[in-house]
């Protein structure tokens, strides 16, 4: 009990962007202070070596459906516009 309050107690006390470790180069969650979250983006690793083009990211708010941006920032911004439920 005493290690859960003392997590409660460090943790941000507003919404804020987690890492999401895993195989996609970039991955970040928005999440509340409760750890619930709101919404994430990520961009999908590249199709192949021939390809030039960077892969577009994808943003999804918790309810919603993803949504393509060409830059981190539109989907970064997409994100925290997301509604905290």
């Amino acid at each position: 009990m005493q290690t859960l309050l003392l997590l409660l107690l460090a943790a941000p006390p507003h919404a804020h962007w987690v890492r999401i470790e895993n195989s996609y180069r970039i991955h970040w969650a928005y999440v509340t202070h409760y750890g619930t979250e709101i919404g994430n983006y990520y961009q999908p690793p590249k199709p192949s070596k021939t390809d030039t083009k960077e892969p577009p990211f994808t943003a999804q708010c918790r309810e919603g459906k993803p949504v393509e941006f060409a830059t981190e920032s539109e989907a970064r911004n997409f994100v925290l516009k997301c509604p905290e439920q």
